[in-house]
C-alpha cells in the first residue's frame, strides 16, 4: 500500500493539533481535563495502595478494607450535606465578591460543624457495633471524613470558576510523589491500620496543597460564620437527600454483600469495582463541568439552543461509555490474571460492572444538566425510586448468583436509571426552551 505524501501526512498531524487546541480552547473541556487529571491523579494514589494492598493481605482481610472504606464513603456525603454542590453552584453566578465571602464563611463553619460531628457518629459506630475485626480500620477510615471536606473547601471555587488547571500541576506531582512512597510503605507497615492510615494521610496533603493555592490566589474566605449554617443547611437539603440516596444505592452493593456472603467474597467484588472506578471519575468530573456550565446557560442562554447542546453533550458521554466498557472487557481480565491471581472471580464480576459503566457514565451528564436547571427535588425523587430498585434487585440476584449478582443489580439498576433521566432532561430543556420563546 502507497503511503501518504508526507506534505499529507503533515497537513493531517497539524489538523489534529488545531482539533485538540479547539477543544482545549472550550472551558468546559478544558476544565473536564483538568478536573479529570486532579481526581484521576488521586484517585490513582489510592487505587495504588490499595491494590497494593491486596497483594499483600488475605482476601478476608482485603474485603473487610473494601467494607470500612465504603461506610466511610457513605459518610463523607452525609458530613457534606450537598455543601459541594451547592458551592459550586453558588461560585458559578456572578454574584459580588462580598456575597462569595459570605457563603465560603457560612460555608467553612457548615464543613466544620457536619464533618465534626458525622466523624464522631462514625468513630463510635465502628467502635461499638458490628464486627471487632472493622473496628479499629473502620476508625481509622473515618478520618477520610474531614479530609474530603477540606479538599472540597477549596476545590469548590476552582471547579466553578472553571479554573481547576491552575492546581492541577501541584497536586498531579503531590499524588505522584506521595502515592508511590505510599504503595512502598503498605508491606512495611505493621499492621492494618497503619496501612488505612495511609488514604487519609494521602487526602490531608492533596487537601493542604488545595488549600495553599486557594490563599494565594486571594479567593473568596473569611472566619467561620456558624450563624449561616442553617440557611445553607435549608438550601442544601434537597441536595443532601439525594446525594446520600444516590451513594447509597451506590454502595448498597457492598453493604448487601457484606450482610449475606463472606469477607473474602467482598474483597473479591472489591477488586472488581475499584478497577472500574478511575473511569466512573472521569465521567463524575465531565458531570461537575457540565453542571458548572449548564447553570449560566439555563440562567442566561443568550443565543444558545439548550436541546442542541444537551443532545451533543450526552451523546459523547454515551460514546466514552461504550468505549471503557469494551476497553475494560478486553484489557483488565488478563492484568487481574497477572497481577492479583487471588482474585480470578473478580473478572465475570468485572465484565458486568464495565457495561453497568455505560449507562453510569450516561447518568453522570444527565443529573449535571438537571442540576445546572436547579431541579434538586426531581433528583431526589429519582434517587429513591433508584434506591429501591436495586435494594429489591440485590435482594433478588445476590442470592442467586452471589457477587456477580451485585453486579448485575447495579447493571439494571443504572439503565432504568438512564431512561428516566433522559426524559427528565428532555422535558427540562423543552421547558427552558418554551419560557424563552415566550419571553419569561
Amino acid at each position: 500500500m502507497a503511503r501518504p505524501p508526507r506534505g499529507l501526512a503533515r497537513l493531517e498531524l497539524e489538523r489534529s493539533a488545531t482539533l485538540i487546541r479547539d477543544l482545549l480552547a472550550r472551558p468546559v473541556v478544558a476544565n473536564s481535563v483538568a478536573v479529570i487529571a486532579l481526581r484521576g491523579s488521586s484517585l490513582a494514589a489510592r487505587l495504588l495502595v490499595l491494590f497494593v494492598l491486596a497483594r499483600h493481605v488475605p482476601p478476608q482481610s482485603f474485603g473487610t478494607v473494601v467494607f470500612v472504606i465504603s461506610i466511610a464513603e457513605i459518610a463523607k456525603v452525609l458530613a457534606d450535606f450537598g455543601m459541594d454542590t451547592l458551592a459550586i453552584r453558588a461560585y458559578a453566578r456572578p454574584d459580588p465578591p462580598e456575597e462569595h465571602a459570605r457563603f465560603a464563611a457560612g460555608l467553612g463553619a457548615a464543613k466544620l460543624l457536619f464533618g465534626t460531628v458525622t466523624f464522631l457518629v462514625l468513630v463510635a459506630w465502628f467502635a461499638f457495633t458490628g464486627d471487632a475485626a472493622r473496628a479499629a480500620p473502620g476508625i481509622v477510615a473515618a478520618l477520610t471524613v474531614p479530609t474530603a471536606l477540606f479538599t472540597g473547601y477549596s476545590l469548590d471555587v476552582f471547579q466553578a470558576r472553571l479554573r481547576v488547571h491552575r492546581v492541577v500541576p501541584a497536586v498531579l506531582a503531590a499524588n505522584v510523589v506521595l502515592g508511590a512512597l505510599a504503595a512502598l510503605a503498605v508491606p512495611r507497615l505493621p499492621d492494618l491500620r497503619a496501612q488505612v492510615a495511609l488514604l487519609p494521610a494521602l487526602e490531608l496533603a492533596v487537601g493542604l496543597v488545595l488549600w495553599l493555592h486557594f490563599r494565594a490566589e486571594g479567593l473568596p474566605a473569611g472566619a467561620p460564620a456558624f450563624d449561616r449554617v442553617g440557611a445553607l443547611a435549608r438550601a442544601s437539603l434537597p441536595i443532601a437527600i439525594t446525594a446520600t440516596l444516590i451513594m447509597l444505592y451506590s454502595r448498597l452493593d457492598v453493604l448487601v454483600l457484606a450482610s449475606r456472603i463472606d469477607a473474602a467474597s467482598v474483597g473479591v467484588y472489591g477488586v472488581a469495582f475499584r478497577i472500574t472506578e478511575p473511569f466512573q471519575i472521569v465521567a463524575a468530573s465531565f458531570g461537575l463541568s457540565v453542571f458548572s456550565r449548564f447553570t449560566t446557560w439555563f440562567h442566561d442562554p443568550g443565543d444558545l439552543r439548550l436541546g442542541r447542546v444537551a443532545t451533543r453533550y450526552v451523546a459523547a458521554t454515551l460514546a466514552y461509555g461504550l468505549a471503557v466498557a469494551l476497553l475494560l472487557a478486553l484489557v483488565a481480565p488478563p492484568a487481574i490474571e497477572r497481577a492479583l491471581p487471588a482474585y480470578r472471580a473478580a473478572i465475570p464480576v468485572l465484565r458486568v460492572l464495565a457495561a453497568a459503566l455505560v449507562f453510569r457514565t450516561l447518568n453522570a451528564t444527565l443529573a449535571g444538566i438537571l442540576q445546572g436547571a436547579g431541579r434538586f427535588r426531581l433528583l431526589t425523587g429519582i434517587a429513591g425510586w433508584n434506591l429501591l430498585l436495586v435494594f429489591g434487585l440485590l435482594q433478588a440476584f445476590v442470592p442467586r448468583f452471589g457477587v456477580t449478582g451485585a453486579a448485575l443489580a447495579l447493571l439494571v439498576g443504572e439503565a432504568v436509571n438512564s431512561a428516566i433521566e433522559i426524559v427528565a432532561v428532555t422535558r427540562v430543556v423543552a421547558s427552558s426552551s418554551a419560557r424563552r420563546a415566550r419571553g419569561g
